[in-house]
């Protein structure tokens, strides 16, 4: 319960704090929206006197001529077309009061082509075509572009104004329209833009639609971040765009049919406000699991030493069971011997010898488990008939075996190698000792041993007839303390600590024990242990009892 309320206790603030990091950040966003429409219906206004102001002072002039051409009384001074003096001819282009021929063609333009015809390349060709385009109807004028060879961008802007004329003719007079795209089909470059187009007495008046983008442009960089600027026809306003939303509109003048749309984008608009929150939450998120991370290993750390408490607490109880036994029976038999009610007291002294040694060896695991867990044990290898070692641990045990009526099998090759033989022993009688605890009446302990060529190893396997260990037990069985079953219910004699010091004495020499059983097929421990130096060959030496 203690470590519930602890997880509660850390990580509940960070929980409250992440939910009012995500709280706030809604609550300025929408304060960011509400500044960003406050200004938006400040701003609106403004840019649309201002876009008044630019449609009045920066339209462009296309002038305006009868179309087809209106005959009419022949001017007196059409009869000069007909000379050949240059100077004649120059004096009557640049007369603005010329008029126009019987046909209805403007005389100064008449009188440029002639002295293009008679005397090439001696006027400006920028002005004879700026007079051609700008007086001339295109009756005259589309012939002519053509005869002089004008370029392609020229012969497209006069076929722009041409369809500009178009557009404008139905249109009343001093009232500014929206042009909407030509109807029948032009070349690309000759389409006119949308714009707005006011009709007097001799010019049209237009603002095409590139010049309202050109001056859209000028204001985007003053502008708040993540507001947007669009003119829109009046009377049609469309709905926001996707990436857009409008705050305020403004109309334009009284005569002008435009609105100006002030519009709010999102993403920009939130940009800072959603990065701070993502930055935010992610660093809460990551204290979060900086601190769950913590508190798991806080639990299992606790948990840990819990077991560990209670694996102490079932060692202490197994050692003063195995030590009261033993104990007890000699302080009984030296009592029976001390009153003279033995009849026999060679038996007692071997059972007391017995029980003696079972006493020295349980202590020797304690006292090298002490060593081993303050890092204080220490090894002194030396040349080992290993064969013969483990005989002597076979016959230390023979006589536990004989009681229980245990065999011991054995084929063993002869081998000397480099190891510590007093902890090598130890290694040997605990293993011997924990298949023979665990084999049932007439059953065998087999051990046997063979050489592996690479690397050069001796295996050591010592098998029994015993319950077998479940397969997920073999992990956990070598940790210290660590016994199968209830403690309170278990058959077996032992510490918990004899296959701990296995696998160190083991480890500590280079090799390694790996386990090999099932449940009711038995028990198999395999030492690997490396082979440094030998002695002799490998030939068997059979023994059993």
């Amino acid at each position: 319960m203690s470590l519930r309320w602890l997880y509660l206790a850390v990580l509940g603030p960070l929980v409250l704090l992440a939910t009012l990091a995500w709280w706030g950040t809604r609550v300025q966003i929408k304060a960011a929206w509400t500044d960003a429409r406050d200004n938006a219906e400040l701003l609106a206004p403004q840019l649309a006197q201002s876009l008044t102001a630019e449609i009045a002072s920066s339209f462009r002039l296309i002038p305006i001529y009868p179309h087809p051409p209106s005959p009419g009384p022949t001017s007196p001074q059409e009869e000069h077309l007909q000379s050949d003096d240059l100077d004649v001819l120059n004096a009557l282009r640049d007369d603005e009061d010329a008029g126009t021929s019987a046909s209805g063609l403007p005389l100064r333009a008449l009188a440029a082509l002639r002295i293009e015809a008679l005397f090439p390349n001696t006027q400006d060709r920028q002005s004879l075509i700026q007079l051609l385009t700008e007086s001339a109807p295109s009756a005259l004028t589309a012939p002519a572009l053509t005869q002089l060879g004008t370029t392609t961008e020229v012969q497209s802007n006069w076929r722009r104004d041409e369809e500009i004329r178009r557009q404008t003719q139905p249109l009343p007079a001093n009232i500014w329209s929206i042009l909407p795209p030509a109807i029948h089909t032009l070349p690309s470059e000759a389409t006119p833009p949308v714009g707005l187009a006011r009709r007097t007495e001799n010019h049209i008046e237009f603002f095409s639609s590139e010049q309202v983008r050109e001056w859209l442009q000028t204001l985007q960089p003053p502008l708040s971040p993540g507001l947007q600027v669009a003119v829109l026809a009046a009377g049609n306003l469309s709905n926001p765009s996707p990436d857009g939303r409008s705050l305020a509109t403004a109309k334009l003048g009284r005569e002008i049919p435009l609105l100006l749309e002030v519009r709010a984008l999102p993403e920009r608009l939130e940009a800072s406000l959603r990065r701070q929150q993502r930055w935010t939450l992610a660093l809460l998120a990551g204290a979060m699991a900086t601190a769950g991370i913590a508190l798991f290993t806080i639990h299992r750390t606790v948990a840990r030493e819990r077991r560990l408490a209670e694996l102490k607490s079932q060692f202490v109880s197994s050692v003063s069971h195995e030590l009261r036994a033993p104990l007890g029976s000699i302080r009984l038999m030296a009592e029976a011997l001390q009153q003279g009610k033995v009849a026999h007291p060679s038996e007692f002294h071997t059972l007391i010898a017995r029980e003696g040694a079972r006493l020295s060896h349980l202590i020797e695991n304690v006292l090298d488990f002490a060593r081993i867990e303050d890092g204080r044990k220490r090894y002194r290898m030396e040349e080992t008939d290993l064969t013969a070692l483990i005989h002597a641990a076979i016959d230390l045990l023979r006589p536990q075996a004989k009681e229980r009526q245990v065999t011991f099998e054995s084929r063993l090759p002869e081998l000397v190698v480099s190891v510590d033989p007093a902890a090598w022993q130890q290694a040997m009688i605990n293993l011997l000792d924990n298949a023979l605890k665990f084999s049932p009446e007439g059953g065998i302990v087999r051990v046997s041993a063979h050489q592996i060529p690479a690397p050069p190893s001796l295996s050591i396997a010592i098998t029994d007839q015993g319950p077998g260990i479940p397969k997920d037990d073999h992990a956990i069985i070598f940790e210290r303390f660590h016994r199968l079953g209830n403690e309170l219910r278990r058959e077996t004699q032992g510490a918990g600590i004899g296959l701990s010091i296995v696998k160190h004495i083991v480890e500590a020499h280079g090799g390694a024990i790996h386990i090999d059983s099932q449940p009711g097929h038995g028990c198999t421990f395999t030492l690997i242990l490396p082979l440094t130096a030998h002695r002799g060959s490998p030939t068997p030496s059979p023994c059993a009892s």
